[in-house]
C-alpha cells in the first residue's frame, strides 16, 4: 500500500461526500439562501475566501466536505425550499453514480460472466436436507437467473423463513434439477441462510453501447442497483434492529476505504464502477428517516407541514443529537469489524 494509492482513495472517497454537499449548496443558491460556508475538508481551516456572501474554504482533514447554514436561515424559508434542498444532496449523489455508469457503458462495463457451483453443503443445512449436491452450477432461484454468489445470497436473505426455488445443473450429465428448500433466518455463523459454500468462475467481458444509448443504459444500472441495494439494506436493518447484531456484511469506513484500495488495484473501470455503486449507497443512505441525516431532516419538515407549527428548535436539537450519538455508536461497532476482519 504506497502513499499514492492511500492518497489517490481518500480524494475518490471526498468526492462523493463532496459531490453531495455541492448539491446542497447549489440548490441553496437557487432559491436565493445565504450559505455562510461551502468547506473542502474539514475545520481547522487553512485558508478561506469569501465570495458572494459565501466562505469558500479549504480545510486540515481531507476528508469530504460540508455546506454551512444558519439554523435561523434554514427554518425561515418556504418548506418546499427546505425539501428541495434537502433532497438535492441525494439527488447529486444519484447523478454522479448515473453519470459514472454512463460513462462506462460508452466506454466497455466491465462485468464477470461466468458459472456459480456449489463447492460445499455444510451438515444439517437446508440444502443439505433436501438432497442438493456439491459441484452442482446453480441456474436460477425463485425464476430469476443467476450470474454472480451475491444473487444466490442475497434473494436466500430475502426469502428467509419462506420456500424458495433452487435450479441447479448438473455439470457431468447437463441435467436439471428444482429443488424446493426455507432459508433458515438465523443460521451458524460462516454457513449463510441455504448452507452452501459458493464457487464462482468466469472470464471478464466488456459490454459497450452507443454515446447516445449510454445514459439510458447508465440510468438503467442505476434503478436496478439501487433496487438491489433496498433489498440487502432492508435485510441488514432487520438483522441490526430484530436480532440485535451488527451483521457482517455492513462495512464502515474502514472497511470501504480497504475495497476502495482493492478495487483500484484491479484497474480503472473496476474503480469507476466501484465508485457509483459506493455514490448510490450513499444516496440510499441518506434517504433513510434517521435524525442527523437528510431523511431525518425531511420528517421534520413533513411533521411541520401536517401539523401546521414549527417543531421547537430544543426539540429538533434533542432528536438530532440522540441521532449522531446512535448513528457514532454503530459506526464504532462497524469499524471494530472491519479492523477485525482485516486483521
Amino acid at each position: 500500500m504506497t502513499f499514492f494509492q492511500i492518497a489517490g482513495t481518500t480524494l475518490v472517497l471526498s468526492i462523493l461526500v463532496l459531490f453531495h454537499e455541492f448539491g446542497h449548496f447549489l440548490a441553496a443558491r437557487l432559491f436565493g439562501w445565504e450559505v455562510e460556508e461551502f468547506g473542502i475538508g474539514y475545520p481547522p481551516r487553512l485558508a478561506g475566501k469569501k465570495i458572494g456572501g459565501t466562505i469558500f474554504s479549504l480545510n486540515l482533514i481531507p476528508f469530504g466536505g460540508f455546506c454551512g447554514f444558519s439554523e435561523e436561515e434554514m427554518y425561515s424559508q418556504p418548506k418546499r425550499e427546505q425539501l428541495g434542498v434537502m433532497v438535492a444532496g441525494i439527488l447529486a449523489n444519484f447523478v454522479l453514480g448515473w453519470l459514472f455508469f454512463s460513462t462506462l457503458f460508452a466506454v466497455g462495463y466491465p462485468y464477470i460472466e461466468g458459472e456459480v457451483s456449489i463447492e460445499n453443503v455444510n451438515a444439517g443445512s437446508p440444502a443439505e436436507e433436501v438432497g442438493v449436491s456439491e459441484g452442482s452450477l446453480i441456474v436460477s432461484v425463485d425464476g430469476l437467473e443467476v450470474k454472480s454468489r451475491g444473487d444466490v445470497f442475497l434473494r436466500a436473505q430475502k426469502r428467509a423463513g419462506n420456500e424458495i426455488t433452487l435450479t441447479v445443473k448438473n455439470p457431468n450429465s447437463g441435467e436439471f434439477e428444482t429443488f424446493r428448500l426455507v432459508p433458515r433466518k438465523d443460521p451458524p455463523p460462516g454457513q449463510g441462510p441455504l448452507g452452501i459454500d459458493l464457487d464462482f468462475e468466469g472470464e471478464e467481458k466488456l459490454e459497450r453501447v452507443s454515446f447516445f444509448q449510454a445514459p439510458l443504459k447508465g440510468l438503467r444500472e442505476s434503478v436496478f442497483v439501487l433496487r438491489d441495494m433496498v433489498d440487502g439494506l432492508s435485510w441488514m436493518l432487520g438483522q441490526l434492529i430484530f436480532a440485535g447484531r451488527v451483521p457482517t456484511e455492513i462495512a464502515g469506513p474502514v472497511g470501504v476505504y480497504s475495497a476502495t484500495l482493492q478495487v483500484s488495484q484491479m484497474g480503472i473501470r473496476y474503480l469507476v464502477q466501484f465508485i457509483a455503486f459506493l455514490s448510490l449507497n450513499l444516496a440510499l443512505f441518506n434517504i433513510l428517516p434517521l435524525p442527523a441525516l437528510d431523511g431525518g431532516q425531511l420528517v421534520f419538515v413533513v411533521v411541520e407541514v401536517l401539523q401546521g407549527k414549527k417543531v421547537r428548535t430544543e426539540v429538533k436539537q434533542l432528536i438530532n443529537a440522540v441521532g449522531i450519538a446512535l448513528l457514532v455508536l454503530l459506526a464504532i461497532l462497524v469499524t471494530i469489524q472491519d479492523v477485525h476482519r482485516l486483521l
